[in-house]
């Protein structure tokens, strides 16, 4: 139980939200990166990044929970001292007063029932809280604050007793009013957060944990939940700032290191995510998705060796993870351009490439970008009658979801030329129309090479 000198909070954990970015890995100087609209989807060329989990999103499960599986709460109670004055207003009880006159002793004082006080009725809600009946705690915090609406101690476990319940709309306006009345309670600004999160509210949610952090300056949690908002408010730089305040006060957690990462990802500060990454995948040298991730930094700044060589052994260790054979594939498919030793370890490159890229489409055949990489890696071996059915299912995987996106035009371009690469001049010049309708200067480009 909260009391004025001691303060109990229950950590609540955020559900797993997770979300993958992808991208197009293209022929080189023949088509721009483009990615696949759903969700937080990402532009980029350098494979798959994955969304690390956002601990406050357990929030909402946990609310949703709460009937059947009650939380302790944190709460507030102030008892005052039997010698000490109050002027809290006082309900009158009269349910055990007699005012029978006392025939034995005329003199013996009446007794009455003490009087029912605020600060009672919130100790008898607080005992409902910790016992997780929470439904029992709303009716005497509400009479509290009939009687005192100025206790902020009572606003704050009606927040809490009503967030249990699923209420949360008016779980936030309780929290608020014990905000306003006491703006220095970290504790209540922390909750507020945290319901304001859970409702989606991540604006709001990152001004009350904001302000966490400036009152309460090594409350680590406070810093990650407000990377954790930003991030949903896709402010990836403000994100990276404030998991670097929390990846400095939790030495060691993995998770913090893996946000903190993909924050710098996102922001393109690329040294720095990869300190972030390679610090998480040391602390957790089986994590896989860690090691997806380094590998997506790896990539986007030429580093496609190192990337293969940290995902083969993975690759290894989960034949079924599409995400760490995307990023494979697609580290093979740039080395293969860009950095191949010569004619022959190209050739070697693109083959690995293929194959890899050939079990991520047996894996997941609804993933249009790995069915257009295979075919940038098919197109280059020469086999461009392989490469244009790849792009064909690619293009009409985007036309089936309705994504006529800059990903959809990539996968064109790159059909038309597989097409005109393939002796089939007629085929490669209807496709450019077809793209010229989606995406006039992606077209012009590859006029040249079709006509």
């Amino acid at each position: 139980m909260r009391t004025s000198a001691s303060h109990l909070r229950t950590k609540r954990r955020r559900l797993e939200l997770t979300s993958i970015l992808t991208c197009v890995l293209a022929a080189a100087a023949l088509c721009a990166a483009a990615a696949r609209a759903q969700e937080a989807d990402l532009t980029g060329s350098a494979g798959v990044f994955i969304e690390p989990k956002r601990a406050t999103t357990q929030a909402r499960e946990r609310n949703a929970q709460a009937r059947t599986a009650p939380r302790r709460a944190r709460v507030k109670t102030a008892t005052p001292s039997p010698n000490s004055r109050t002027n809290t207003p006082v309900a009158s009880n009269t349910s055990n007063t007699t005012n029978t006159p006392n025939t034995t002793n005329p003199k013996t004082p009446v007794k009455t029932a003490p009087p029912v006080t605020a600060e009672a009725l919130n100790a008898r809600a607080g005992a409902a809280i910790e016992a997780g009946r929470y439904a029992d705690a709303v009716e005497p915090l509400s009479q509290a604050l009939k009687l005192k609406p100025d206790y902020a101690d009572a606003h704050y476990n009606l927040g809490v007793a009503l967030g249990a319940l699923g209420r949360q709309d008016e779980a936030i306006e309780s929290f608020k009013r014990a905000t306003a009345l006491d703006p220095n309670d970290s504790e209540a600004q922390f909750d507020l957060g945290e319901a304001l999160y859970a409702k989606g509210r991540y604006a709001e949610a990152a001004e009350a944990f904001a302000h966490v952090t400036r009152v309460a300056q090594v409350n680590a949690e406070a810093f990650e939940n407000l990377g954790d908002s930003y991030s949903a408010l896709k402010r990836y730089a403000d994100a990276a700032a404030a998991y670097r305040d929390a990846a400095r006060l939790k030495t060691g957690d993995v998770a913090v290191l893996q946000k903190f990462g993909y924050a710098l990802g996102r922001s393109k500060q690329w040294p720095e995510a990869t300190d972030a990454l390679k610090k998480a995948l040391a602390l957790g040298p089986d994590d896989a998705e860690s090691a997806v991730n380094l590998a997506y930094v790896y990539n986007n700044t030429g580093q496609y060796r190192l990337s293969i060589d940290m995902l083969k052994p993975f690759a290894a260790a989960h034949p079924e993870m599409t995400a760490v054979l995307f990023n494979l594939g697609t580290a093979y498919g740039h080395l293969a351009q860009k950095g191949a030793k010569n004619d022959k370890e190209r050739k070697e490159l693109f083959a690995s490439a293929v194959d890899t890229l050939n079990q991520v489409v047996r894996l997941k055949p609804d993933w249009p970008e790995a069915h257009n990489n295979l075919g940038v890696a098919l197109g280059n071996l020469g086999r461009y009658k392989e490469a244009v059915a790849a792009h064909l299912e690619a293009a009409r995987l985007y036309e089936e979801a309705g994504q006529r996106t800059p990903a959809y035009a990539g996968a064109l371009f790159n059909l038309a030329y597989a097409y005109r690469k393939g002796g089939d001049k007629k085929k490669a010049l209807e496709t450019y129309e077809k793209l010229k309708a989606v995406n006039p200067g992606m077209a012009e480009r590859l006029y040249p090479v079709v006509k």
